[in-house]
């Protein structure tokens, strides 16, 4: 998840403090509040606490720049400050059509006048405003829309960890993820908010079961979204998946309660109460 200074002053590395605390791993989005580097420290401070007893990891989720060296620039970063793994988003070529930021949008522009948001391009022409929405508006340059598969050769050459495609929503791109020499796949709609009636990833992963069950046990298996008690996961584990990840039920953890929300909803005891 990105941003989550908007819920929580302290951001990423207060949910990375009750994670290392609960030993649950976390994948870190390029458009998180704070740097890379200061949500490493955060992990890397509360393992020293607790004496290394917490076998947290850190990966890290990679909007590919429209600029090619901003976007080695950004692996770089993510490498020399010790993440595990590149969860490489391809669910977003553009932003999908998100009624509830075109509404806002619509609402800042009414309040600050035409003319001055006019500056904002939206125009789907416009290479540099296809992005993670901050706010309602776009953080320009940040996302490529021509990434293809040949783009992991270069990718290969500039990163030498694990490599995982985060978006895969169909058994012929699981197929041809084994084949580029990915190292896993994380099936997910994106929270539902690119395309209205994309499957759900319980659904993708039987999918893969279906016609494509060879890549089982070949590439790591991850699922994002719709997973919410254990029986999802459970679910999930028995269809080949290697691992589940939750989300918004850890944004709402950590901004009503911060890190110690983070644990609480680890051992399920997260409530209203």
């Amino acid at each position: 998840m990105g941003t989550l200074g908007a819920i929580h002053p302290e951001a990423e590395p207060e949910m990375v403090r009750g994670a290392v605390r609960k030993g649950i791993h976390m994948v870190v989005s390029t458009a998180s509040t704070k740097t890379s580097e200061q949500i490493m420290q955060a992990c890397v401070d509360e393992q020293a606490r607790l004496q290394n007893s917490s076998p947290t990891k850190l990966f890290y989720q990679y909007y590919i720049p429209v600029d090619r060296k901003k976007a080695i620039g950004l692996m770089h970063a993510a490498k020399r400050a010790g993440y595990k793994g590149l969860w490489i988003t391809v669910d977003t070529p553009v932003l999908g059509k998100r009624t509830a930021d075109r509404v806002l949008q619509a609402e800042e522009a009414m309040a600050v006048g035409l003319q001055e948001e006019s500056t904002a391009s939206w125009e789907a022409g416009d290479e540099n405003t296809f992005a993670p929405a901050i706010g309602g508006r776009p953080a320009s340059g940040q996302l490529s829309p021509h990434t293809t598969w040949e783009d992991l050769q270069w990718i290969r050459k500039e990163w030498d960890g694990p490599i995982v495609l985060k978006g895969i929503q169909c058994a012929e791109d699981a197929k041809l993820a084994y084949e580029y020499g990915c190292d896993g796949i994380l099936l997910s709609n994106h929270g539902g908010r690119q395309m209205h009636t994309a499957p759900s990833s319980l659904m993708t992963l039987l999918e893969i079961r279906t016609y494509c069950p060879h890549v089982i046990g070949k590439l790591e298996i991850f699922l994002d979204g719709g997973l919410r008690d254990g029986s999802d996961v459970l679910k999930a584990l028995c269809l080949g998946a290697t691992a589940v990840g939750v989300g918004r039920p850890f944004m709402y953890a950590l901004g009503a309660y911060g890190s110690q929300g983070v644990e609480r909803c680890v051992d399920g005891e997260y409530s209203s109460s």
